[in-house]
C-alpha cells in the first residue's frame, strides 16, 4: 500500500510546478497545440518587494533565450496567477509604464496597445490572466473566459518585451520565465 501511495504521490508532483503557494501543470493546450510550462516568476511591486502574482510561460518546446521567444511565431502562452488584489487602474498604469519604456512615445497612439488597455480590469487574488499567442494573433482571458483578441504581430513581440525583454518589471521574473531560476 505505502509503494502504491509513493507512486502515486510522485505522479502528482511530476505534473506540476509551484513557486510559493501558486501552482501550475507542467503542460498546456491551446486549441490543437500542447505547450510545455518553460518556467515560472514571481512579479514582485516596490522597493517592499510585495508579492503581485505568479507567471507561468508555456512553449512548444523549452527555451532559455529571450529573443528566441519574442521572434518565434509559434504558440505560447503567458499566465499570471493573481496572490493579492490589484485595481483596474494599477493594472493599467503597469501596462503603460512597460509599453513606453519598450516603444516609446509612440505607444499611447497604438491601436494594439489601447485596445489592450480598455480590456483590463480588477485582479482579485486568485484570478487568472492569460496571454495566449498565436501565429497571427493575441487573445486575452480572465479566468478563462476570452476578453480580446488581438490581430498584429509586433504588438505580442511588445507584449513578450514586457517580461522579456531588457526593462522586466523584476530580473528574477524574467529569470523564472526562461527556466533558468
Amino acid at each position: 500500500m505505502k509503494i502504491i501511495l509513493s507512486v502515486v504521490f510522485f505522479l502528482c508532483l511530476a505534473q506540476a510546478a509551484k513557486l510559493g503557494e501558486v501552482e501550475f501543470s507542467d503542460t498546456y493546450q491551446l486549441e490543437t497545440k500542447s505547450l510545455v510550462l518553460n518556467g515560472l516568476g514571481k512579479r514582485e511591486a516596490t522597493w517592499l518587494a510585495i508579492d503581485v502574482y505568479i507567471a507561468a510561460l508555456y512553449l512548444e518546446k523549452k527555451e532559455q533565450s529571450a529573443d528566441s521567444i519574442i521572434n518565434d511565431s509559434t504558440h505560447k502562452s503567458l499566465q499570471m496567477k493573481f496572490v493579492r488584489d490589484v485595481e483596474k487602474e494599477k493594472v493599467i498604469d503597469s501596462y503603460q509604464e512597460s509599453f513606453e519604456k519598450i516603444m516609446g512615445e509612440e505607444y499611447s497612439s497604438n491601436k494594439s496597445v489601447t485596445t489592450f488597455l480598455n480590456s483590463m480590469q480588477e485582479m482579485k487574488e486568485g484570478m487568472v490572466m492569460a496571454l495566449d499567442f498565436y501565429q497571427d494573433k493575441l487573445a486575452l482571458s480572465f479566468n478563462g473566459k476570452r476578453k480580446v483578441v488581438i490581430q498584429d504581430k509586433e504588438f505580442q513581440k511588445n507584449v513578450l518585451k514586457i517580461w522579456l525583454g531588457k526593462y522586466p518589471p523584476n530580473k528574477d521574473l524574467k529569470k523564472g520565465l526562461l527556466g533558468l531560476l
